[in-house]
């Protein structure tokens, strides 16, 4: 596994080191330094352990509708906007994470689908959102969010994308993705 350290961390700014690289992300998307292509093969969450990955480079069509989550304040908003209880199958999962012991809440993400095309994680929002019991309007309820990967953009609309070419092979080798 590729040593990952968060060198600074506050509300507007992060700082991260994945093995060599240093990926810098703002609260204000326009100041990231460091564009990393296929971010999600560096900064892996939960990995599979396979030595190869395939990335399709795709463009997206006309105008998407992009929720951003860049900040707690975000997932909170899109949860309460568009709630689907999920406490019986989270309670003790999440009262592990957590040690809360709460209502559990997430998007349902098919009545988000009617108003966005895709929910897009940023590398921010991913540094400050995850893991934490995030307290919702009304006693006892809470949403956390998990099992999401860094900038990942989960697409609600197969019609807003275009696969543009053939896919990428990257491959493991010594602790580090290279494309091939």
């Amino acid at each position: 596994m590729t040593e990952v350290e968060v060198v600074v961390a506050h509300n507007e700014c992060a700082t991260v080191r994945v093995g060599e690289v240093f990926l810098k992300s703002d609260a204000d998307q326009s100041k990231t330094d460091v564009e990393v292509e296929a971010l999600e093969l560096l900064m892996e969450e939960d990995s599979s352990g396979g030595g190869e990955a395939r990335v399709w480079p795709v463009r997206v069509r006309n105008s998407p509708r992009v929720y951003e989550i860049s900040a707690p304040a975000d997932w909170t908003r899109l949860v309460e906007k568009y709630p689907l209880a999920v406490t019986e199958s989270r309670r003790s999962v999440w009262f592990d994470t957590t040690g809360e012991y709460c209502n559990w809440l997430i998007p349902d993400w098919a009545a988000v689908a009617e108003d966005y095309d895709a929910a897009h994680l940023s590398l921010h929002g991913y540094l400050t959102t995850p893991g934490i019991a995030i307290p919702l309007s009304g006693n006892e309820r809470a949403t956390l969010l998990g099992g999401w990967d860094p900038d990942a953009t989960f697409w609600l609309n197969a019609d807003a994308l275009a696969i543009d070419d053939e896919p990428v092979l990257w491959r493991r080798a010594d602790e580090r993705w290279e494309r091939l």
